[in-house]
């Protein structure tokens, strides 16, 4: 066999596998594709069994998936140069133009039912409790930084796949006219054999790396996590499913005199295999000689048999479907946290996908979370879903090899090129279309059926509590406020009965509101209870609103007033406020239709829009907002509710902090926060109290410097900001066989 048309027989990947005889499985010894199963079936079953006392485990996982990735890049490297530096110049210019155009067609039919996919996504109404990850602006690279090497092995350092790609293609091409190149080409060939005997002794610990993730996954998955990924399971293996068996077929046979029936008669073998073993390349020489045979069985495209061992091993060098519809997993990632891709980055998202997936799903994948500016803890999820969805990648993978090298072979084999029928291409496009229609709307009813439309984070916020109750006594909105002391509050005259009264504000989540049992509660409330307790002091709690608590405290009838306080020039004249205890990030709540908005606009027509920005008053940030905003309307109002709940385009947005948004979308989980300015603007929280009271203003700023330093503020922050468990109390214990049903451990 004449590897690409050079006189000199060189290997190609093809016969690597095949030169050297396979040894016969023992009799009685499970085969690979058994092991492999069996150990996400143990890994389920060990899950469920131990729960999170398991969750150790992952590190064999993750050690596994890292040996997978060190091979990749060198391989792509290795195989693009000795694929493109076989060819000669007049097969390059016969083959390339025919091959790029088919592969082009089947990508853009592959690619165009993956970004159809977010469609079927059942609407979630999600929010959940504030994350410090969305103050992370992911950094973007320039595409000149991301497509063009200054130096190709920074790129290979940094794993920069596009860079290393564009660099192998370009030396494989100045390859094609140089005398003499047979010996580094056979030289190439050992290097990727030796990349290929690497992989496969990594590929052999398959069934125990597998087994390790998927008990790590099954022993610390919510329940809710299990339901959204049936989300990815389902439209995963449906759009494989589609394009296996009807998109690519129906292509093929318009444009071949090849018929649907003949096509997997004559393939059913190498599909099989390509499904049981889950790897394309073991399946490459069946592949071929199954192709040979076809060409050879119709007379007019005989010819097209000697291009087989052309178009293979470059087609296989270039991203095939099996490995882009793993883009669909960065789509679902984006839904499974509620920051869905704005259709603005698509076209960015869909370019450097396609190069970033010439090497390896585990290497590519990453990157493309990365740059998307998802969470790269989501890549474990993809593991674990890989060991199912990869045998349908590879069953697609191979089905669009086929299809292609059959098309491409039928063109050069004919004179007059591809005979494509007007009539034929017409109906077979609506024919696709139709089923494909009739699959998305099937797959989007099943999932609106099992899949949650709303989270349980609510619930969590309703049932937060203090960890202590101290004596205190708490009126409700709507009470009669006290009457005025004589003077103002004094803490050390001896009287351990003092009543220290601390005006709240209700429904300011999540500093001082109401749980589900009516107990007053929040971070502000705990910080009190904490001074009062430290005092042994008596608390009274009466509401109050920013509007009038300067009154009340300037006649005593108040001595603090807690509940998300933000310092304020306009109110340091009058009050005294306690040194800031907690620095706060500022955002702004948006419905989820108008974040979609602001995503797409750039910061002009941002900047020139007329927004109707409500603030809670008072607002610090005032007039900063008025000169950053010039055409937007500033509307203060008197609470958040008020925003919730006004009518549609009333209000387009409302400042707050991050935090304190991220609470009250819980309640309202079809509005999202955004950052306002990246995150540099913060707002500072702090106590206000009566000005003359200097002997309290100065003890509460000592005590709330002790309670930095003993870490209490950052406890608080996590539990009432973050949904943390507090470190006192464990997170209740994931459901597991030995602890809930055999009652082992408790």
């Amino acid at each position: 066999m004449c590897y690409l048309g050079c006189e000199m027989k060189l290997k190609t990947p093809t016969d690597t596998l095949t030169s050297p005889p396979k040894k016969r499985r023992a009799r009685g010894k499970p085969g690979f594709t058994f092991q492999v199963v069996l150990g996400v079936v143990l890994g389920i079953f060990t899950g469920l069994f131990f729960g999170e006392a398991i969750a150790g485990i992952g590190v064999i996982g993750t050690a596994y998936v890292r040996l997978l990735q060190m091979t990749i890049l060198p391989y792509i490297m290795v195989s693009l140069i000795h694929g493109f530096g076989g060819l000669t110049r007049e097969q390059a210019v016969k083959v390339a133009p025919r091959l790029a155009m088919v592969m082009f067609v089947f990508w853009v039919v592959g690619l165009a039912l993956v970004m159809a996919m977010p469609s079927v996504f059942p609407d979630r109404q999600s929010a959940t409790f504030f994350n410090p990850s969305v103050l992370e602006v992911p950094v973007r690279p320039s595409l000149v930084d991301m497509f063009i090497p200054a130096n190709p092995f920074e790129a290979l350092a940094a794993g920069t796949i596009p860079a290393v790609v564009l660099f192998s293609i370009l030396f494989g091409v100045a390859l094609m006219g140089l005398q003499g190149k047979e010996g580094l080409l056979r030289n190439l060939d050992l290097v990727t054999q030796a990349l290929t005997r690497v992989t496969m002794m990594v590929v052999k610990i398959t069934p125990i790396g597998v087994f390790a993730m998927t008990a790590a996954a099954a022993g610390t998955m919510d329940v809710s996590e299990f339901a959204r990924l049936q989300v990815y399971f389902t439209t995963y293996i449906g759009g494989c499913l589609f394009l296996t068996f009807v998109a690519f077929p129906l292509l093929l046979t318009t444009c071949t005199p090849f018929r649907y029936g003949q096509l997997f008669k004559q393939f059913s073998a190498a599909l099989v295999m390509a499904f049981t073993t889950g790897s394309l390349f073991v399946v490459l020489p069946l592949l071929m000689e199954q192709t040979k045979d076809l060409f050879l069985s119709e007379q007019e495209l005989e010819e097209g048999e000697e291009y087989v061992d052309i178009l293979v091993p470059i087609a296989f060098n270039f991203p095939n479907m099996g490995k882009l519809i793993a883009l669909l997993f960065v789509l679902f990632g984006a839904w499974f946290v509620g920051s869905p891709i704005a259709s603005a980055t698509y076209p960015e998202f869909l370019a450097t996908g396609w190069v970033t997936f010439f090497g390896g799903i585990d290497l590519a994948l990453p990157f493309m979370l990365s740059l998307m500016g998802l969470p790269g803890d989501l890549f474990n999820i993809y593991a674990v879903s890989g060991v199912i969805n990869g045998r349908f990648a590879t069953l697609l993978a191979c089905m669009e090899l086929i299809s292609i090298t059959l098309i491409t072979g039928a063109w050069l084999a004919r004179p007059g090129g591809l005979r494509i029928r007007l009539r034929d291409l017409l109906s077979r496009a609506a024919t696709v279309l139709v089923l494909a229609l009739l699959l998305l709307i099937s797959m989007r009813l099943m999932l609106e059926q099992v899949v949650p439309s709303v989270d349980d984070h609510a619930e969590q916020l309703a049932s937060m509590d203090l960890p202590f109750r101290p004596d205190m006594t708490v009126a409700e909105p709507g009470s009669d406020l006290p009457a005025s002391r004589d003077s103002v509050f004094r803490l050390f005259r001896g009287d351990e009965s003092s009543h220290l009264r601390v005006g709240y504000i209700p429904e300011n989540l999540p500093f001082s509101y109401f749980n589900k049992e009516m107990h007053l509660v929040g971070y502000d409330i705990e910080l009190v209870c904490r001074l009062a307790r430290d005092l042994k002091l008596t608390l009274e709690f009466y509401p109050t609103s920013t509007e009038g608590m300067a009154e009340l405290l300037k006649e005593n009838r108040l001595d603090l007033v807690v509940s998300g306080i933000t310092l304020s020039e306009s109110q340091i004249k009058e009050l005294g406020f306690s040194e800031p205890y907690q620095e706060l990030v500022l955002g702004a709540i948006v419905s989820k239709e108008m974040k979609e908005q602001l995503d797409e606009a750039d910061e002009q027509e941002i900047r020139h829009s007329e927004l109707k920005i409500a603030m809670v008053r008072p607002n610090p940030y005032q007039d900063a907002f008025r000169a950053a905003l010039p055409e937007a309307r500033l509307m203060p109002i008197d609470g958040y509710r008020t925003f919730y709940e006004a009518d549609e385009g009333a209000y387009d947005l409302l400042l707050t902090s991050m935090e304190a948004g991220s609470a009250w979308n819980m309640l309202y989980p079809g509005y999202a926060t955004i950052l306002i300015k990246g995150g540099t603007l913060k707002k500072e929280m702090v106590f206000a109290c009566n000005p003359e009271n200097m002997e309290l203003i100065r003890y509460v700023n000592d005590w709330l410097r002790l309670q930095q330093s003993k870490g209490t503020m950052d406890a608080l922050y996590d539990y009432w900001f973050r949904g943390e468990p507090r470190s006192s109390e464990e997170k209740p214990p994931r459901w597991c066989v030995l602890r809930n049903v055999l009652g082992w451990i408790e």
